[in-house]
Order: structure tokens, then C-alpha cells, then sequence
């Protein structure tokens, strides 16, 4: 257990033996922390028309665009419980489903939730592009998630794919993410995702192939706090070394939400870059970290 009395979870054991820092210099940061939904993830299309069409046969009329506006108000909208996403973060998902499109069909959620044929959750997509502008202390885009493809067979014939019924790719890593990750990972810089997410985060990341890239996952869910609280982003800073922990000073965050991500990190005193305003691409992101003489401050 960590201080504060929450659970820390390091994942990757081969972080007691890093490779070597990069020729050129030691990194300007120690670690690099980076938010999910909006940042590392993306939708490769909006799904608030996949929400309308597979609401037709519950008798749902309301257009794609009222979707996404019922899904800023079930955002903005205060939760009764201390965490949005425990466990699996059903309840919740459940009431912004309701509110957003205003069906309370149990069999409409389910569809949405489960997947249609298990294959993978229509739920999670819903709000990357409407939850941008919110400006709400609890949230990032908490979006993408998914479940394992269950026929064996079938996951052999498509490998670590998840695909929503109706056509394509659901999401997918932001571009360039992997590679400034891997270079990262390969000068020595710490690495963790800290997300405001629930329980089906960590299946998400190793279907995608960058769950073994981190040296910590801090999901909301599983520590009882989430951002922009303090405690999630301490248990970042504690979780990515196995040696020392990682002052905040030491320590740079990537997120696209101003409160949670942002205010969040600088409060602790880590440095935080607001995704696609701060910096625009993780090639940024690795350049900034590896070679900051070539990004001035405010460049």
C-alpha cells in the first residue's frame, strides 16, 4: 500500500533493469505521465450517429448532434457517489446513457454496453468529441474502452482488433504515440497512464499493444481517487521506479482536459502540457523531453 492508503499497481517488471539513458544528454524529465481518452486513444470516427441508428428499433428519435449535447449535460450533472467508475463503472454509465439520449430501455444499454455480440463496447465511444470543452473537476474523456474478443478463433483470424458492429476500426493509439514511447522508454524516461477510467482499461491497452510500454497504470477506479486529485497523480510519482521515487518536479504530465489534467498535475507541482494546445503530437512530446533546447519554452 502506498501513503495515503491507496493500492499501487506497477506493471512492468522489466523496469529494474532500464536501458541507458540516450547519448545526447540526460532528459529534461524523469518521467513522462500520460492521460488516456482524448490523448493516447482516439475514436477513428464519431459514434454518436452508431448511438442514434441502434436506438431506432427502441424507438429512439433523437438526432446525433442532441446525443452528444445530452452527453455534456450527464457529464456536467452531479454524481451522488465519491467515484464516477467503480469497478466497472456500470451505475454511472448508465445514467449518462439515459440522459443522453433519454431511452431507459435496460436492453438498449446492455446492447450499448456489452457490444453487440460481445465483441466490443459501444458505450465507451460516446463522448471523446463532445467532452472536450467540459469544463467538469472529474472527468477527462473517458471513452474507448472495450472487451477481448471471446471466439478464440475469431481473435487468432484478427489479432488484438476490436471492431464495433456496424463497420471499421472503433479507435486507435494517436498517431506517433507508440514510437515517442518506445524512444522514451529507450532513453531511460519513466512512463505512466494516469487515467480517470474503470475496470476495462487494462484489457483496452493490451489489445491496442502499449500496455507493456508503461512502467505504471493508475486507473481511477482501482485507487479510489480521480483527477485532478492529488493522490492519483502521488501515485504515479511512487509507482514508476522501483528504486526512488520521482519528485514532481521531475516529472512532466500529458492531458486534454484543463482541470483535471492540467490543474491537477501543476497543483502537485509536475509540469503538465494541455494535449493539442501545449504540445500537438507525442513527437513533440518526446522532442520537448529528449532535446528541449529545440522546443523554447512557449515555442
Amino acid at each position: 500500500m502506498g501513503s495515503g492508503g491507496y493500492q499501487l499497481f506497477i506493471v512492468n517488471e522489466d523496469t529494474k533493469n532500464p536501458k541507458p539513458r540516450n547519448s545526447k544528454g540526460k532528459p529534461s524529465y524523469e518521467a513522462l505521465l500520460v492521460d488516456v481518452g482524448g490523448t493516447l486513444l482516439e475514436t477513428s470516427k464519431p459514434v454518436a450517429s452508431i448511438y442514434a441508428e441502434l436506438g431506432l428499433k427502441y424507438g429512439l428519435k433523437k438526432s446525433p448532434d442532441e446525443i452528444k449535447t445530452g452527453f455534456k449535460k450527464a457529464f456536467a450533472a452531479p454524481w451522488p457517489e465519491r467515484l464516477r467508475y467503480e469497478g466497472d463503472g456500470k451505475p454511472f454509465w448508465r445514467f449518462a446513457v439515459a440522459t443522453a439520449t433519454g431511452c431507459r430501455d435496460e436492453s438498449y444499454f446492455e446492447e450499448l454496453y456489452q457490444g453487440a455480440g460481445n465483441r466490443s463496447s459501444l458505450i465507451d465511444f460516446s463522448v471523446l468529441d463532445c467532452l472536450a470543452s467540459l469544463a467538469t473537476t472529474a472527468c477527462e474523456v473517458l471513452v474507448l474502452f472495450g472487451r477481448r474478443l471471446e471466439n478464440e478463433q475469431e481473435e487468432q483470424s484478427s489479432p488484438r482488433t476490436l471492431v464495433v458492429i456496424f463497420e471499421g476500426e472503433a479507435w486507435r493509439v494517436s498517431a506517433g504515440a507508440q514510437e515517442a514511447l518506445v524512444q522514451l522508454r529507450e532513453a531511460g524516461v519513466k512512463l505512466a497512464v494516469v487515467s480517470n477510467f474503470d475496470s476495462r482499461l487494462r484489457p483496452v491497452l493490451q489489445d491496442l499493444q502499449v500496455y507493456s510500454l508503461f512502467d505504471a497504470i493508475i486507473v481511477s477506479s482501482e485507487i479510489g481517487f480521480e483527477k485532478p486529485a492529488r493522490q492519483i497523480f502521488e501515485a504515479a510519482l511512487s509507482n514508476v521506479s522501483y528504486e526512488l521515487k520521482v519528485g514532481a518536479e521531475q516529472a512532466v504530465h500529458v492531458g486534454d482536459d484543463a482541470t483535471a489534467d492540467k490543474a491537477g498535475a501543476e497543483a502537485l507541482g509536475i509540469k503538465a502540457w494541455l494535449w493539442k494546445k501545449d504540445v500537438k503530437s507525442f513527437k513533440e512530446v518526446a522532442g520537448r523531453i529528449l532535446n528541449a533546447d529545440a522546443y523554447p519554452e512557449g515555442s
